[in-house]
């Protein structure tokens, strides 16, 4: 989560979204194996709780196609 304290520091960070200066990443929690590749999350995705970045597959959610690298710790 990123916040601009301050109007300009705002505006700047808006500035660097949109120009794509700052890439945005997503952690899931999964269990089981998960795979060594790139996965392609091709479902509708309904956000649950904005705050928390908690989103879940969905029929009524919004249909992206996301590119997930695979991070293995």
């Amino acid at each position: 989560m990123i916040i601009g304290l301050s109007s300009p520091r705002a505006h700047t960070l808006s500035r660097e979204f949109v120009q794509g200066e700052v890439k945005k990443e997503y952690i899931a929690r999964c269990s089981g194996e998960f795979s060594a590749e790139e996965v392609v999350v091709d479902q509708p995705l309904l956000t649950v709780d904005r705050q928390m970045g908690l989103n879940i597959v969905h029929p009524e959610g919004k249909v992206r196609i996301n590119h997930v690298p695979c991070k293995h710790d």
